[in-house]
């Protein structure tokens, strides 16, 4: 019998700044947070539809690169897997928590924007666009 998949993409802004901690075996864990918007913003003043927010969990380098490069309100396109984790919540009732395992993270916003880096970014790869600029064809 074969194993299931729960992938998950998502495109949207960054909703906090990411946050990196350790574990005890010294790999590095980044968690932040991704907010969809699911339709356009409405100009006519009718009723907007909140935005989705998903819970970002990454690991090992491309955690330390999510650290570094992005921030609050930085446009990025997610991939990973999705994780459920069960968990007994203050009043004693059982919970559950759905989070994106992250594989791979890229950043959209356009260069020069003032939201945050604007470095074009893809799971722990530099940008060499600087030294593409700098060729003389």
């Amino acid at each position: 019998m074969s194993t299931g998949r729960a992938r998950a993409h998502i495109i949207g802004n960054i909703g906090q700044e990411p946050e990196m901690r350790f574990s005890q075996s010294g790999t590095a864990v980044t968690n932040f947070t991704v907010a969809v918007n699911r339709t356009p913003r409405n100009q006519q003043g009718g009723e907007e539809v909140p935005p989705d927010w998903y819970r970002i969990v990454c690991f090992g380098q491309l955690a330390e690169m999510a650290d570094k490069y992005y921030s609050k309100g930085n446009r990025v396109y997610v991939e990973g897997r999705l994780q459920i984790n069960r968990f007994t919540g203050n009043d004693g009732q059982e919970r559950q928590s759905v989070e994106i395992v992250a594989n791979e993270i890229m950043n959209l916003t356009p260069r020069g924007d003032t939201q945050g880096e604007g470095q074009q970014q893809r799971g722990g790869q530099n940008s060499n666009d600087d030294e593409l600029d700098d060729l003389p064809f």
